[in-house]
């Protein structure tokens, strides 16, 4: 069980977050989070998969707030 959230986390963290090309982030969203999953970030809530893709990309939301 330890080795499958090491290497979810690890992949969240490089696949999703950590990938700036929209396209390439794609496939590892869909496959990482369900299609109703839920990011808390300011300035509010994004809910389901689509609404990541939709925002061009989940670093744009997280990064904007940081810039």
């Amino acid at each position: 069980m330890d080795d499958c959230i090491h290497e979810l986390l690890h992949r969240n963290l490089q696949e999703v977050f950590g990938e700036g090309d929209a396209v390439r982030r794609r496939p590892a969203v869909d496959e990482l989070y369900t299609e109703d999953c839920v990011l808390y970030v300011p300035p509010g809530r994004f809910i389901g998969r689509g609404r990541w893709h939709r925002q061009n990309s989940s670093t744009s939301i997280l990064a904007s707030r940081f810039a």
